[in-house]
């Protein structure tokens, strides 16, 4: 709250004029300093897109190659669900999805492995005899694909961002005073509100 210049009285908000000794009120301008979420918000935003991007690839039909969409659908949703305000934070989020569903889906294809009770020779041979078997050689459109996933994560956060509903805090309606002379002083009298008896005020001269 700010203060009057001259006497020091704690002026209410939107005054034109200070009540106590009437001097007038100099307006400040402050730019508004956008709130950051937490660390931890945007990385649970994060998992909470990954998990949404493995459920989208494992009820994806086999011999399908769906590339990036699961990782960004996730990121859309994850943005979208978490009410994100800001562009930074959306990024944040969308490459968050990107890497934890790369991740969880290594993890699941190196446990699938291990509790095949494989050695650990076996599984350096059959890991890329599975690769062959299920790729082959990688063709020009899944190498562009794979290629594009920072372009698309930023595509994501952009769209979520822009698809995610705003909402600002509403500003209170400003005071007005109307200063006039009467025979006991000056009397600062509160204008476009609901006034009560304390909201006049006084100052003699």
């Amino acid at each position: 709250m700010a203060n009057c210049e001259k006497c020091g009285l704690p002026l209410p908000i939107g005054a034109e004029y200070c009540p106590n000794c009437g001097v007038p009120v100099r307006k400040r301008v402050e730019a508004a300093v956008p709130v950051s979420a937490p660390l931890a918000k945007l990385i649970e935003a994060g998992l909470l897109g990954a998990s949404i991007a493995i459920m989208i690839s494992f009820f994806t039909p086999e011999g399908i190659d769906v590339y990036f969409i699961p990782s960004f659908l996730g990121a859309v949703g994850a943005i979208f669900l978490f009410r994100t305000r800001r562009l930074e934070e959306a990024l944040v989020i969308a490459f968050s999805v990107y890497i934890f569903t790369d991740a969880i889906i290594a993890v699941l294809n190196l446990s699938s492995l291990y509790f095949s009770n494989m050695s650990w020779a076996d599984m350096a041979n059959e890991v890329p005899s599975l690769y062959d078997e299920l790729y082959n050689v990688p063709s020009l459109i899944t190498i562009i694909a794979y290629a594009l996933d920072p372009i698309s994560a930023v595509v994501a956060a952009y769209l979520g961002y822009k698809i995610t509903p705003k909402h600002y805090a509403r500003e209170p309606a400003p005071y007005k005073y109307e200063r006039r002379e009467d025979q006991g002083g000056i009397v600062y009298a509160a204008k476009g509100v609901e006034t009560k008896p304390s909201a006049n005020f006084t100052h003699n001269v």
